[in-house]
């Protein structure tokens, strides 16, 4: 998932499973920040005292989620801090434009793209690579966009460790299931 930082200030971000808070931090967001981009890993432990992790990046930078073990189903909320209090300006559970979504797939199998308001309406088929073993940092990303007719295009096929770079036109929440692989057996 990422996250363009769109101004200056201090963000909450609360990271959640189900409906229980695991982790939060401060995001500081100043023009001046060397960081364009902080990378935050979902599954990371929180601090045993409870307290929040603090992290820089600059105003137009990105925050980046990505889970680093574990089946995921994470969710996200950022929130602005002021003097007035807390105002939640994104929430991962309902992506809308300009926000983008990054899956990388490490399983190779066939993949069914859905919006909920339709009929599955995209297929993503990973496919392992014949032959030698690809390095997953030579591969290139893939660019798509989830619009409110689905997945354009609607077919992509790629590589395990291949990122696909979503990118959302739509408030339409979409869902991505891998599914069951064939157990048909040759006869000897």
């Amino acid at each position: 998932m990422v996250w363009n930082v769109p101004s200056p200030g201090d963000y909450l971000i609360s990271v959640w499973r189900g409906q229980q808070l695991t982790r939060r931090l401060i995001l500081v967001a100043r023009e001046n920040a060397a960081n364009p981009q902080v990378d935050i890993d979902l599954a990371a432990p929180t601090k045993a005292n409870h307290s929040e992790d603090v992290l820089s990046v600059a105003v137009n930078g990105k925050a980046v989620f990505y889970c680093s073990q574990g089946s995921g189903e994470y969710q996200i909320t950022v929130a602005q801090k002021s003097k007035a209090g807390e105002k939640e300006i994104f929430d991962s559970a309902r992506l809308k434009d300009p926000d983008h979504f990054i899956m990388v797939p490490i399983i190779a199998g066939t993949y069914r793209f859905s919006l909920e308001s339709k009929k599955p309406s995209g297929t993503i088929l990973v496919t392992s690579a014949s032959g030698k073993k690809l390095s997953p940092h030579k591969l290139k990303p893939q660019h798509v966009t989830v619009d409110k007719t689905g997945l354009q295009p609607s077919k992509i096929e790629a590589k395990p460790g291949q990122p696909i770079v979503f990118t959302i036109r739509t408030s339409d929440k979409f869902a991505i299931t891998l599914l069951p692989q064939s157990t048909t057996r040759r006869k000897s």
